[in-house]
């Protein structure tokens, strides 16, 4: 540790090494290309869409980030780290699956068809994603062929349950899907993160599959349990009378691994109330 950082500095301030640093310290920087290659994709961002622009979308101070963006000043690591990932970097460690993401930005254009409207300002369009909405039956794990897209919804990033989200997938109810009403009916739409599907705290929504199960999906609350060197993953449904939960090996049926098991977790949803 000492080679990295000096006593001195380690008596002033933690490094970003060791998980608890509140400034990128100069050793690190002159140590590490990663940090100088994400600032200097920071500054390259700055430049094509304005110091300003990008300070507002993160959140920032002005003085702090125009400081770290000139390099006069480093930024404290909490900082610069959420400026990254509101911005859509991500930091990929050795052995987590890669899943592409689908989520796409879109682009609000003023078609001038009819002066309604004239006067007034687009919506901004960096706020909202285009997420591409499946059936339950094109919810697989990888990214489902474009005949399986029905249509793209608009979702406003900044929501509580979505900020800092980027792999996202809409999927629809099927009309004779009815294990998890009266939670979910047939119609409505969740809204799945595919980037996380851990199952930290049981009871949590997922999309998941069943073992062996090519493409296709199904909601489910998820519990997981340790027993005897294996890991038992259970689905549960809200219509337990119809759908009782049923559970599996994790690994004889799943090969050990969680994300062929579990799509994502369902962070949102719209509700059809039209019958209701």
């Amino acid at each position: 540790m000492d080679g990295i950082v000096s006593n001195t500095k380690l008596i002033r301030k933690k490094s970003l090494a060791f998980g608890h640093s509140l400034v990128v310290s100069d050793a690190i920087r002159e140590g590490m290309g990663m940090y100088m290659d994400a600032m200097d994709w920071l500054k390259a961002k700055c430049d094509a869409e304005s110091k300003a622009s990008v300070m507002r979308q993160v959140g920032a101070a002005k003085a702090t980030f125009y400081k770290a963006v000139a390099g006069t000043q480093d930024p404290s690591a909490s900082n610069f780290l959420s400026w990254l990932e509101t911005l859509g970097a991500k930091i990929v460690f050795p052995g987590k699956e890669h899943r592409p993401e689908i989520t796409r930005d879109i682009c609000w254009i003023d078609a001038k068809v009819v002066p309604a409207g004239e006067g007034h300002q687009l919506p901004q369009a960096e706020a909202y994603f285009a997420v591409p909405l499946v059936g339950e039956a094109g919810a697989g794990p990888g990214v489902m062929p474009s005949e399986e897209i029905k249509s793209w919804v608009l979702v406003y990033r900044y929501q509580h349950a979505i900020r800092k989200k980027r792999n996202l997938l809409a999927v629809e109810i099927e009309r004779d899907s009815n294990s998890m009403v009266p939670l979910l009916y047939p119609g409505d739409i969740v809204l799945v993160d595919r980037g996380d599907f851990d199952p930290v705290k049981p009871g949590g929504i997922f999309l998941v599959r069943e073992p062996g199960q090519e493409g296709g999906a199904m909601v489910k609350r998820v519990s997981t349990k340790r027993l005897d060197g294996d890991t038992l993953i259970t689905f549960y449904s809200e219509n337990s009378k119809e759908h009782p939960a049923i559970t599996f090996s994790l690994e004889k049926e799943y090969d050990g691994e969680i994300s062929k098991a579990i799509v994502g977790r369902c962070v949102w949803a719209w509700s059809d109330i039209t019958g209701k």
